[in-house]
């Protein structure tokens, strides 16, 4: 769905939590059944480093090795943990992780887990253990479970690869989630409400329509760096504005007209065989209008806000507005650096006040954890390296391992100490720091087209046409003629990969 930098707590905030490790997992009869065996793994941004700061690693993450040892305490089966260096934010490191997963399976070195980050299709890529026979299972580490997958909701059990569940497009299962992105507000906004008020602006935004006339205020009232891209988003390419507000309400009844039977929520698959088809295409009105208002905002971002350092400028209290993650709010929470009063607000409406195109229906998503976090949408969690288990015959350990984390508590424990998303299984809680996100008003729609990200290559190829077409060195024209080329590039690829597992 999107590419994104994990932000990280400070050591002192993630100390503070120790009281919440849990302490009563256990396993009960079957505890010591495969007592001496190694489970090797890859955690990704939840790789604990033992406490040891370093350059590469600023802060401390130690929950996965808390686990691993009360694990091992009670079933004599050990975790080794595995880091290849390459970066603790795999969202950020796609193209390293790839390499890496790529070169440690053909040369028979991959761990027995390993990280499985949002945005690839598992299930696609021919590496991971099919987990459906084993979901199906009870999760012995949970009193009274007679399915592993009734932990997870619908949603994460239904939804495709790549639209906020784990179904593959041949309805197995290949991740077992861990975390997920805070629901409806993957994506929001950071508001300096000192440079707003200078403008007169009082509240921040409820339409597209009215963001933009704000945005048109702040310029008016001398304040050019009115708008930003994420830090780091501006210099690799963005297409957030796109996925977290502007594509559903443009293409929401395309999506339930081509694919009904899903109700518009399609997998990689469905949408690449109706982009081949001419179903899908770039020269469609509605699958254009939401660059032309990408590039709208865009004419309000900062000046030379492609290679600017936009986290600088956002701290200093030189710009206005800025995209971000809602991973982000702990760690700006906590920022001492930032001397003004700022804000964050959720994505919001498009309406026919600013296109006749505009005319996907929405309804205002429910309030309060508990309904909230029943409809996140898979972020992270972890794939089994089928080679891998077969030549270390320890499949029947890794099961009991990912069940292990899986526990309410310690899912729970594993998130809220990294704090870059929320807990996936029920019975867990999100981390406070969100709840200021639990009542705030968020327009839902059905579903959206957003065929930009079937491979890793894709998404670099369009991001990286993004940012030439928005600095105006290409005509719209041919920027949505170069699109059209790689979508149907990968779509076909797509469709050629999903016929080889059948």
């Amino acid at each position: 769905m999107h590419r994104f930098s994990i932000a990280r707590l400070l050591v002192a905030a993630l100390l503070a939590i120790a009281a919440l490790i849990p302490v009563n997992l256990t396993l009960g009869g079957q505890a010591r059944a495969a007592s001496g065996t190694v489970v090797t793994m890859y955690a990704g941004g939840f790789t604990p480093y033992g406490g040891k700061i370093s350059p590469q690693h600023q802060h401390v993450v130690t929950a996965l090795k808390v686990l691993a040892d009360q694990f091992h305490k009670q079933t004599g089966i050990q975790i080794q943990f595995i880091n290849p260096a390459i970066g603790t934010g795999t969202g950020n490191n796609y193209p390293d992780w790839n390499r890496y997963m790529q070169s440690s399976i053909a040369g028979g070195t991959a761990p027995d887990v390993v990280d499985a980050p949002q945005g690839i299709g598992i299930s696609q890529l021919g590496w991971f253990q099919d987990m459906t026979s084993y979901l199906a299972q009870p999760n012995l580490f949970v009193a009274g479970n007679k399915h592993w997958k009734d932990q997870y909701s619908n949603l994460m059990l239904t939804y495709p690869e790549g639209n906020g569940g784990i179904l593959a497009s041949d309805k197995h299962f290949y991740e077992i989630p861990i975390q997920a992105n805070y629901p409806y507000i993957v994506i929001g906004t950071f508001y300096n409400k000192d440079l707003l008020a200078k403008a007169g602006i009082t509240e921040p935004p409820t339409t597209w329509e009215q963001w933009m006339q704000q945005l048109s205020k702040l310029r008016a009232a001398g304040i050019t760096a009115g708008m930003a891209p994420n830090t780091g988003e501006n210099k690799s390419g963005s297409v957030w504005p796109l996925w977290s507000t502007l594509c559903a309400p443009f293409t929401e009844n395309l999506a339930l007209k081509l694919d009904p039977k899903d109700k518009g929520v399609m997998s990689n698959l469905t949408e690449s065989q109706f982009i081949v088809s001419g179903a899908i295409n770039m020269k469609d009105p509605r699958m254009q209008a939401p660059w032309i208002q990408y590039k709208r905002q865009a004419g309000y971002y900062l000046p030379g806000w492609n290679s600017a350092d936009i986290q600088a400028a956002w701290i200093q209290g030189k710009l206005a507005e800025r995209y971000a993650g809602f991973w982000e709010i702990p760690t700006q929470k906590s920022n001492t650096a930032i001397k003004y009063k700022w804000g964050f607000f959720a994505p919001v409406p498009v309406t026919t006040a600013t296109s006749p195109l505009a005319d996907g229906k929405y309804t205002w998503v429910p309030t309060g954890e508990a309904a909230r976090i029943a409809k996140a949408g898979y972020s992270d969690g972890f794939g089994v390296v089928a080679t891998s288990v077969k030549k270390d015959n320890n499949l029947a350990a890794v099961v009991k391992w990912l069940q292990f984390i899986t526990a309410p508590q310690a899912d729970e424990f594993i998130v809220n100490e990294n704090v870059t998303g929320v807990p996936v299984v029920k019975g867990a809680h999100m981390a406070p720091s969100y709840n200021v996100l639990n009542s705030a008003p968020v327009p839902y729609y059905q579903a959206q087209i957003f065929p930009y990200q079937m491979y890793n290559a894709e998404f670099a190829a369009v991001t990286h046409e993004s940012v030439i077409w928005l600095l105006d060195q290409e005509n719209d024209t041919t920027f949505f003629t170069h699109i059209q080329n790689i979508i149907m590039q990968y779509a076909r690829q797509t469709i050629a990969d999903n016929a080889k597992k059948t």
